[in-house]
């Protein structure tokens, strides 16, 4: 899916990822990142489950790189990110991502990309955007 035309109809639906929240990925995500798995379960028991939102958010990211097939060189200059509702271990979240912007300035192409998570409710997880900038 490396291949971009500016001459396509925007918004364009690059992919639709659905997976689960494991214990094994929350996990791993905690001692890559040497966090607390469950950081909000010392606010509250209610929230005892709860996994880090930024978890979420580098799956979305990961899910994005590895369906652009990107070339090297490629920077990511700038994201938004809005964590609208918590995810509790053993949800299923559907990521997608949305092809917003895409421009050619010289010999650089600029992409805005929309991520958009919700659980297997539909109920609104993460919401944001990311800016990429890639070469010709």
């Amino acid at each position: 899916m490396n291949t971009f035309s500016s001459h396509q109809d925007l918004p364009l639906e690059l992919s639709k990822t659905e997976y689960k929240i494991d214990s094994k990925l929350v996990e791993m995500y905690s001692k890559s990142t040497k966090c607390n798995p469950f950081p909000l379960s010392e606010v509250s028991d209610e929230y005892k489950n709860t996994i880090p939102p930024t978890a979420i958010l580098t799956l979305s990211l990961r899910d994005l790189v590895s369906k652009l097939e990107l070339p090297h060189g490629t920077l990511h200059t700038g994201q938004e990110v809005e964590f609208i509702n918590p995810v509790n271990l053993n949800s299923v979240l559907t990521c997608t991502t949305t092809l917003l912007q895409n421009t050619v300035r010289k010999s650089i192409r600029v992409l805005m990309i929309k991520l958009s998570v919700e659980d297997e409710n539909k109920v609104p997880i993460l919401t944001g955007k990311t800016t990429l900038f890639t070469s010709l």
